[in-house]
């Protein structure tokens, strides 16, 4: 396990300084979402409960993954039960938003991000939930140049949290270790499994105190992040 956390840390970049190990990827993007209402309960902030994702996304079988995946045929069953989550307009240069053209979608897509974040009011949004590169609702779908970046002013501005599924995309696929290395842009939190494993396993990495937000903005003393029924 040691010499697996080590292989993780040394492709993801010098940024990240914690990996924890769960079952499958439903469950590391799950545990992600815990990771950061922690953070923010760990900062007084409980009226950050609030997540934010896009349509034609799919982010696991778990239920509160499940309530943030724009996937409609593998909700159905379960409409009623899911908590509330804002799911935003898909970043998809080939089928843009009506009136968008391919070259302005980027843009559009951040600043619909910036407005709901607006609407909901910035202090009640934990984070925002995306695929640097759409798998199982959509192909494979990358968001178009500068996206990434844009989005990671926008959560940085409010205080959101950046979550990045890296489940099917990451771990190499994209030519790099993580898929966001191209944009140089570091997620708050991210998830690997598929890609790793063959999807016998999942990863979720946070810089620990190493850089960004979970960094800069200073928590009181914890003794443990809870992210699992026995796991610690």
């Amino acid at each position: 396990m040691e010499e697996l956390t080590e292989y993780i840390l040394a492709g993801c970049g010098p940024e990240f300084g914690a990996v924890l190990l769960v079952s499958g990827g439903s469950e590391a993007m799950e545990s992600c979402l815990k990771i950061a209402l922690q953070f923010h309960s760990a900062r007084g902030e409980m009226s950050r409960r609030r997540f934010i994702s896009r349509q034609w996304s799919w982010h696991g079988n778990t239920l509160g993954v499940l309530a943030l995946s724009g996937f409609a045929e593998r909700r159905a069953p379960f409409e009623g039960a899911l908590m509330s989550a804002s799911l935003l307009s898909p970043v998809n240069a080939y089928r843009p938003p009506a009136g968008v053209s391919p070259d302005e979608l980027a843009r559009h897509c951040a600043h619909e991000l910036e407005e709901e974040i607006l609407r909901l009011g910035p202090d009640t949004v934990a984070a925002f939930v995306f695929e640097p590169v759409v798998g199982a609702a959509d192909g494979v779908v990358p968001a178009p140049p500068g996206y990434a970046a844009m989005v990671r002013e926008v959560c940085t501005r409010h205080g959101v949290l950046m979550i990045a599924d890296e489940v099917m995309c990451g771990s190499g696929r994209c030519g790099t270790y993580r898929a966001l290395m191209r944009d140089e842009v570091v997620p708050d939190i991210m998830s690997i499994a598929k890609g790793m494993s063959g999807g016998s396993f999942g990863t979720y990495l946070f810089p620990a105190f190493g850089s960004g937000q979970l960094h800069h903005r200073k928590l009181p003393p914890c003794r443990w992040w809870l992210y699992g029924a026995t796991g610690r």
